[in-house]
């Protein structure tokens, strides 16, 4: 992660990622 970035961009990319990675265990379980 760069320093420079804005952290909220930064979090908000995680979110993503964790959003993502949710859905897709829910759809493997399911």
């Amino acid at each position: 992660v760069k320093r420079s970035s804005d952290p909220s961009v930064v979090l908000n990319n995680l979110y993503r990622l964790t959003s993502l990675q949710s859905s897709f265990s829910c759809n493997m379980v399911g």
